[in-house]
């Protein structure tokens, strides 16, 4: 579900609303990212331009919010699995990604340390 800020930032930058920028969008806005400063900085911008402007602020997400160690991300994951992976990975995941999870969390943690900015899809296919 969108909130304000997204659909704030969407008509700014003219984003469809149904789109994966949509969806990253509202996540990272979600997590703490500045609307106005991600309009500011990437107004105008299309396509691989604005992928690139979306990516930065993902990793800086990323860099915020990395599991300290595996037993951190295990902990977390037993509470909540998808929040942990989300945390993990700075993005949204939906259900459909959810069901590509086929291992345990040190498996999980073990594999994501081997490229920590990886997308979750990239990962699951090693999953």
């Amino acid at each position: 579900m969108q909130n304000i800020f997204t659909s704030h930032v969407l008509n700014a930058l003219n984003i469809d609303r149904e789109s994966e920028f949509a969806y990253t969008i509202n996540f990272l806005l979600n997590n703490g990212m500045n609307a106005d400063l991600f309009i500011e900085d990437n107004k105008g911008l299309r396509g691989v331009e604005l992928f690139t402007g979306l990516y930065r602020e993902r990793y800086k997400l990323l860099e915020r919010t990395r599991y300290s160690c595996c037993e951190e991300f295990i902990e977390s994951y037993h509470r909540d699995p998808r929040a942990a992976l989300e945390r993990m990975f700075g993005e949204y995941i939906d259900e459909a990604k959810f069901r590509h999870v086929r291992t345990g969390a040190e498996d999980i943690y073990r594999l994501h340390m081997k490229d920590p900015n990886a997308r979750f899809m990239r990962a699951a296919a090693y999953m």
